[in-house]
């Protein structure tokens, strides 16, 4: 019975840890809201209202027409900062995520062969998405408890020192062109370079291979990058009322697996592959520059979590084997 209150409490401890994580980058998943400090101070609203090339390379290339020669280097510096806080049978703790500071940078291209053609070529090379938690292990906050606690300890099983960092670096090289002086259109492949850490690894059954009884979640200490694919289109239309229009669509990302490195308990081999894309994007916007000075601007966007795993886009809950069976969105 004893056996079965710690794997309960343990599993339980995980699934809150595994839910927490959308909550730390909510509204648009992992997703930044706004690429670069010019688009951020927009709130990312870009589809119809091109201000610069970073944010019409990433929301909507076809806005690339309105903008000359152009050139755009910038980095952010972000530093998390979030805390998790459990109880359990009667202890309670917090402990703060010792993230650190990330760079994330932002370069966009727009160039016109023909100063008066209508065609506009553009590159961008940007940072996306990401997040990043770093748990040290407590004797106070039952979640971060060690996953076997010392006999005579009074320790219930806990996960231990949790650590996840996930970067996505897109490329995206676009073509725009101007078909009439109120109509643009664009298109262009779209390349993603992404890193996805994550340990205690709860994808997966928890292991006993010592025989103790005690089933434990993998530490996982090697992970490569994974690339990805995908591609996007834009639409723009510039009303002589000063009202504009934008539509985009970026299609998943397709990932090639994440694969990882591990042990058992015994410290055996144990390796384990994992299928995440990036999902679909579908922007609607306007914006209006009637007023001298002032630009107002609107989107919607659609990002399609549901379907980016192999793991359904639901609330996370448990596998007959212990594993976790959902991203929790």
């Amino acid at each position: 019975m004893m056996d079965g209150l710690r794997r309960w409490s343990r599993q339980g401890l995980l699934l809150g840890l595994v839910l927490s994580l959308p909550d730390f980058a909510s509204a648009q998943g992992l997703q930044l809201f706004g690429i670069g400090p010019v688009n951020r101070s927009m709130g990312g609203a870009s589809t119809a209202a091109p201000i610069e090339a970073i944010g019409a390379l990433h929301f909507n290339p076809a806005t690339l027409t309105a903008h000359d020669n152009q050139l755009s280097v910038n980095s952010e510096v972000v530093s998390p900062l979030v805390d998790i806080d459990s109880s359990f049978m009667g202890r309670s703790g917090q402990t703060n995520s010792d993230s650190g500071w990330a760079a994330v940078p932002a370069i966009g291209l727009a160039f016109k062969p023909k100063p008066d053609g209508p065609m506009t070529i553009g590159f961008g090379l940007f940072g996306v998405a990401g997040y990043s938690v770093n748990y040290p292990a407590s004797t106070t906050n039952p979640i971060l408890f060690p996953q076997t606690p010392p006999p005579g300890s009074g320790l219930t099983p806990g996960v231990g020192n949790v650590f996840a960092d996930v970067s996505l670096l897109q490329l995206a090289p676009s073509i725009a062109m101007k078909l009439s002086d109120q109509l643009s259109v664009a298109a262009g492949p779209t390349v993603m370079a992404g890193r996805l850490a994550v340990t205690p690894f709860p994808y997966t059954a928890p292991d006993d291979s010592n025989g103790d009884g005690v089933f434990t979640y993998p530490v996982v200490s090697g992970t490569r990058s994974a690339w990805a694919l995908g591609f996007q289109v834009g639409v723009f239309w510039q009303g002589e009322n000063c009202v504009n229009l934008g539509e985009s669509y970026k299609s998943p990302q397709w990932f090639q697996d994440f694969e990882y490195h591990g042990t058992t308990e015994r410290g055996l081999p144990r390796d384990f592959e994992f299928r995440f894309d990036y999902p679909q994007i579908v922007s609607l916007g306007a914006s209006y520059t009637g007023i001298e000075k002032w630009l107002f601007a609107t989107d919607v966007r659609y990002f399609d979590w549901r379907n980016t795993s192999d793991l359904p886009g639901e609330p996370a809950a448990f596998g007959a084997n212990g594993a976790i069976t959902g991203l929790g969105w």
